[in-house]
């Protein structure tokens, strides 16, 4: 967000975070560290992540986690050049961030499957003059291109999980939106390399979708994707914000949010991958009252 980072709903993520075990629990960043890309945004965001954050308020804060760039991609925020919105990134971005497209090494389970993360850069082929920089827009078929040449086939009970930074699911208007060639491409890779989950950011309201993907006219698997809203902005205006001597009003608020993954073995030794929205309140970040299926989703992987 352009208003930059909320000390309240950093102070509740703090405590939501080792609420539920902290480090022991992992930690996935799908880009939007910063509002412009300055150094100093930069410099905050990786006190806040990995140790701590000197809060203006006299004390500091931040979760420690000290392996969280392992798992996380840059936003389109992150490339901009330390104002908006026009230039090329500073040096912050690949001093920050893995240098992508990234393969892990497979992460085995006790039930038999594997896990491996995966991570592109949504902005890799968005010019920092150009119109998708102004739009939000994502294009990166050259991060497809080299994925695709340097993953291996799949093996039948690998998971793989590919994090990105804009959603192929968000179609709404003219801005935001990944370009119709790159999700395409993507679709094609999800279909050919067994990609069933995406894990991204960039919309600012949390969605979880399930949908098909094709190949050669045939419906090959149903995939996930975990859109994680903003998580620390400034959701509301400052109270001395004024326009023309009142105070704007917003027709909209959309709450910071967190998704939380959770792996379950089941019984019959399938696995269920349960992903679960939690929304800021004042209290802190709390299950969402409303319709369960759009605050929940498990994906369910046959047993080995």
């Amino acid at each position: 967000g352009l208003l930059g980072h909320s000390y309240d709903a950093l102070c509740k993520l703090e405590e939501f975070y080792f609420s539920i075990g902290g480090e022991e629990v992992g930690l996935i960043v799908t880009g939007d560290l910063t509002s412009c890309g300055a150094e100093d945004e930069y410099e905050a965001a990786r006190d806040y992540l990995g140790a701590d954050l000197k809060a203006n308020r006299g004390h500091s804060l931040g979760l420690h986690a000290t392996r969280w760039t392992q798992l996380a991609i840059p936003g389109n925020h992150d490339h901009w050049p330390g104002h908006p919105i026009i230039g090329a990134p500073l040096t912050c971005l690949n001093e920050t961030f893995r240098r992508t497209p990234f393969i892990d090494d497979p992460v085995r389970l006790d039930t038999g499957h594997e896990i491996q993360f995966l991570g592109i850069d949504t902005d890799a082929d968005v010019s920092p003059t150009g119109h998708r920089r102004i739009a939000a827009s994502g294009a990166f078929l050259s991060e497809l291109k080299a994925l695709e040449s340097d993953l291996p086939p799949a093996r039948k009970h690998q998971i793989r999980v590919l994090l990105m930074h804009h959603s192929s699911c968000f179609t709404h208007g003219i801005l935001c939106r990944m370009a119709s060639s790159s999700r395409s491409a993507l679709y094609d890779l999800m279909a050919t390399k067994a990609i069933r989950l995406l894990l991204c950011g960039h919309t600012h309201v949390p969605n979880l979708k399930r949908f098909p993907i094709y190949h050669l006219g045939k419906e090959m698997m149903k995939a996930v994707e975990a859109c994680c809203g903003s998580t620390s902005i400034l959701t509301t205006l400052p109270m001395d914000t004024t326009l023309l001597g009142l105070r704007p009003t917003r027709r909209k608020w959309i709450p910071n949010s967190v998704i939380v993954h959770t792996l379950l073995a089941a019984p019959n030794r399938e696995l269920h991958w349960r992903m679960q929205v939690f929304v800021e309140t004042a209290y802190g970040f709390e299950t969402p009252t409303g319709n369960p299926k759009e605050c929940s989703e498990v994906v369910i992987f046959p047993a080995v």
